[in-house]
């Protein structure tokens, strides 16, 4: 990655405070800054509870934070007006494909409709447009017309890829995109996510718990404990020369 590229995405102090009752607060995210350049990936890694994901829907703008802020390309999407001008080229991958996918709705559905509402597609060339991106995904067009329960876990993620590149994002956030899946499946659904981002320039935020997911779809690496940013840096200084414990435990516990 080059450090002269421009910075696609950027939190400044984020913090992310839910309100559980009255008398209850959890600080999920807690006063995190970080830059993401264009056409890099950076790997945010992570135990269970750490505030990756929370993190992840900030800069996704699914969320809000509860202080600092988070800017695309200089714009604050705080500012709904600002906000409104690039939501389609902001998308998010989740690890929960059931949840994520309407069970109603055919792929074709669930690829077409977005383009469709965005003015992208339209009933002539909407088939078309599908099998292209269900192509980009590698799955075949005949999968167009399935539901959901239909697919495997590994397909309906290929399909969730394919919904999110429908509308020509420059930035993805994966949210543990291969967590829920077998190491086989996982390792394709990698490749894929590799390949996808040298074949379109996509600039990505790839969330993991595992290092070694992570790590290899990422040039650089952010480490994350108990909501707060405990060490940055390429990918090969993170694993060759991590400084602080937690990145250390991290290391030992992928090597097993």
């Amino acid at each position: 990655m080059n450090e002269t590229n421009p910075v696609v995405c950027q939190a400044d102090h984020v913090s992310k405070t839910y309100r559980l009752s009255a008398f209850r607060r959890v600080e999920a995210v807690k006063d995190v800054s970080l830059t993401i350049r264009k056409g890099e990936t950076l790997g945010l890694v992570g135990e269970s509870g750490s505030g990756k994901s929370t993190l992840g829907r900030q800069l996704a703008a699914l969320e809000q934070p509860t202080s600092g802020s988070v800017r695309f390309e200089g714009q604050d999407l705080s500012d709904r007006r600002q906000l409104k001008l690039v939501r389609t080229r902001i998308q998010m991958v989740f690890q929960d494909t059931y949840a994520s996918l309407n069970p109603r709705k055919t792929v074709f559905q669930t690829i077409y409709e977005p383009m469709a509402y965005h003015g992208l597609a339209n009933r002539e060339n909407g088939r078309r447009e599908v099998a292209r991106l269900l192509e980009l995904a590698e799955l075949p067009e005949s999968y167009a017309d399935r539901y959901p329960h239909a697919l495997s876990g590994g397909q309906r993620q290929r399909v969730c890829i394919a919904r999110a590149l429908a509308l020509n994002p420059d930035f993805v956030v994966w949210d543990e995109p291969v967590s829920a899946l077998d190491v086989t499946v996982a390792a394709q659904i990698l490749e894929l996510m590799v390949r996808l981002q040298r074949e379109l320039g996509l600039t990505s935020v790839m969330i993991g718990h595992g290092l070694g997911a992570v790590a290899y779809v990422s040039q650089r690496l952010a480490v994350m404990k108990d909501g707060v940013l405990v060490e940055t840096g390429t990918r090969e200084q993170i694993i060759d020369h991590p400084n602080h414990p937690y990145t250390q435990s991290l290391i030992r516990a992928a090597r097993y």
